[in-house]
């Protein structure tokens, strides 16, 4: 009886020809064997830090800082930065954020502030990430040593690049918070200054309240706690219900709709059927080319830098609203 199947010979013999020549033998597969480094295979290295590869010292150095045991991590980034050409300026870069880092954290401001000057003597003028990394770093080591202007003054500058990250403006509050003794020259501060520290982190918890709906995994839990954290500081400044439905407007006028501004150049171009025309991506692309142009004429050499000058250009750029 015919079925019609067109059965081959090799089809009963096991392994098709096929088969044999694309799969791997079952003795081929139980003898393979996946290459695993060995934990902390870097630490193994026998001899002096002066022998050892620039490899091995990067890994040893990063692990000794995600132990905390910054003073064997600042030793081996130390080495590093000997060892790396002056060429490789990214690798310079990240090496002298680094020491500058270890150095805060062992309590060493003066050392930190040397090697985070330095960072920032290498970024490039219009280059917005070189600038955010060391004007983040300097922000934080003037804060350390409680120079609250200078730390201010830094933080604006990145807030001029990214507007929308809540944890910048909720350390420019404490910045104007950590003011609360000393008589201030600035514009609008000098006379309203509870309401420029209410509007900071008013400013922060709706930067956060915007993306609670899109916030999932690990990331919700911190979201929400910093909420909580950013409203018992607003209510700690004890607003008119008035007061504080201004603030809130002005600081989420911007994140409803695109700023008007030209500098910032956050509009976006919608795509007009109607005309025919190819839709235009006018988004972060070319508000960063924007913001790089701006930033050619931006003082940010220490010759140039004069921190009362800068937040004084801040506050008139965000709270003007305070005094109209």
């Amino acid at each position: 009886m015919e079925l019609g199947l067109n059965l081959e010979d090799d089809d009963f013999q096991g392994q098709s020809k096929k088969d044999s020549d694309n799969t791997i033998s079952n003795s081929a597969s139980l003898s393979y064997l996946a290459k695993q480094c060995p934990h902390k295979w870097f630490d193994n290295a026998q001899g002096p830090i002066g022998e050892a590869d620039v490899q091995t010292l990067k890994f040893n150095a990063d692990q000794a800082y995600l132990e905390k045991d910054y003073v064997k991590a600042f030793r081996f980034y130390e080495e590093v930065l000997k060892r790396t050409s002056k060429k490789n300026m990214s690798n310079r870069r990240d090496m002298m954020e680094s020491l500058a880092r270890c150095a805060l954290h062992q309590n060493r401001s003066s050392q930190a502030l040397e090697w985070a000057l330095e960072l920032h003597n290498t970024s490039h003028p219009n280059n917005i990430d070189h600038l955010t990394v060391s004007h983040d770093l300097l922000s934080q080591v003037y804060d350390a040593q409680g120079d609250s202007e200078e730390s201010l003054a830094h933080l604006s500058r990145i807030i001029h690049i990214h507007p929308f990250v809540p944890d910048f403006w909720t350390r420019i509050g404490q910045c104007y918070v950590n003011f609360k003794d000393k008589i201030l020259e600035y514009p609008i501060s000098k006379s309203n200054l509870k309401q420029v520290q209410a509007f900071c982190f008013i400013r922060a918890l709706v930067l956060l309240q915007r993306v609670e709906t899109t916030v999932r995994s690990f990331a919700k839990e911190p979201n929400v706690k910093g909420q909580k954290v950013l409203l018992e500081q607003i209510r700690s400044f004890s607003l008119h219900p008035e007061e504080a439905d201004r603030l809130h407007f002005f600081a989420s006028l911007d994140i409803a709709h695109s700023r008007s501004d030209a500098k910032s150049g956050d509009a976006q171009s919608s795509a007009s059927d109607s005309d025919g025309k190819d839709f235009q991506d006018l988004g972060r692309s070319e508000r960063i080319k924007a913001l790089e142009k701006e930033f050619e004429n931006v003082p940010d050499s220490r010759a140039e830098w004069n921190p009362s000058m800068v937040i004084e250009g801040f506050e008139l750029e965000w709270f003007k609203f305070m005094v109209e």
